[in-house]
């Protein structure tokens, strides 16, 4: 379900750029990820790395899923409140973990 049109984005506190980017990610549809790259090239950006710093201060993540934007190492980065919980919730969407903390 698309959240945005209920949002009121005006008391978050975000960037415009930041509202683009939790759009794209709540765009992600449950048990699949994508790249920051991905989030950025959606919304017409080479800042990879400002997605990803976006997504780490990300101030509504029970709406905006960014536990879904992997690196592109395919590796479980940068999650706020613990890689370990981030794999969890991993697991309960049916996402696959190979070894210890790469995605098939």
């Amino acid at each position: 379900m698309d959240f945005s049109e209920y949002l009121e984005w005006e008391i978050l506190n975000i960037t415009h750029f930041e509202k683009n980017i939790y759009i794209a990610t709540m765009n992600i549809p449950k048990s699949q990820v994508r790249f920051y790259k991905e989030i950025g090239d959606s919304i017409g950006t080479t800042r990879y790395r400002a997605v990803d710093n976006a997504l780490n201060k990300n101030p509504i993540v029970i709406i905006v899923p960014c536990h879904r934007v992997i690196g592109s190492s395919r590796k479980l980065i940068g999650f706020t409140t613990g890689l370990d919980l981030k794999r969890e919730v991993f697991i309960n969407e049916g996402i696959e973990i190979k070894r210890q903390c790469s995605l098939i």
